[in-house]
């Protein structure tokens, strides 16, 4: 044994499923930024609904043995982001970004909003749907976050937010 195990931070990642390469470049880089679970999720705009769940596994573990990190993330079915709101455990806080910016960035929000279990979740390509920002903006437990200027492709916005999420959550640091 060369180090003990330390478990990830109790933070999950929420994705819209996008082209084969980028959700395996998804799976890798949440797997790489410490996310404790992948939960694949169906919006009006999601581009693909091919989820092929032995895939994102074989491409955790690959990621998991390159950052070398001693646990793989769960990775569930695909479900409608309806039905994943429907059965969310109200004490996890659920930060989504919004690529509308009619918000604060999500450096800001997550430290006036520090939750030692979380959520983030990413929408698809061409973004959320009005109807679903505003199911997502009237949540108790839910937060929207802006991160930048730009509009950032599905696969670089998962990177940017597990980023701040890791820095702010002092994952970065050997305890």
């Amino acid at each position: 044994q060369l180090r003990e195990f330390q478990p990830v931070p109790d933070i999950w990642l929420l994705f819209a499923p996008v082209k084969k390469d980028q959700t395996d470049f998804i799976i890798q880089k949440a797997v790489e930024l410490g996310a404790r679970r992948l939960q694949p999720v169906i919006t009006r705009r999601t581009i693909t609904d091919k989820v092929r769940r032995e895939r994102f596994r074989a491409q955790g573990i690959e990621a998991a043995e390159q950052c070398r990190r001693l646990d793989v993330p769960e990775i569930n079915e695909a479900q409608s982001l309806e039905k994943v709101l429907q059965n969310w455990d109200k004490s996890r806080r659920l930060f989504f970004m919004d690529e509308t910016r009619n918000c604060q960035d999500f450096f800001s929000v997550l430290k006036e909003n520090p939750a030692s279990k979380a959520a983030v979740l990413i929408g698809p390509e061409g973004g959320f749907s009005p109807e679903e920002l505003n199911l997502l903006r009237n949540l108790p437990f839910a937060r929207g976050a802006a991160l930048g200027p730009r509009i950032l492709r599905a696969e670089t916005a998962v990177a940017a937010a597990l980023s701040c999420w890791q820095m702010i959550s002092g994952d970065w640091s050997d305890k």
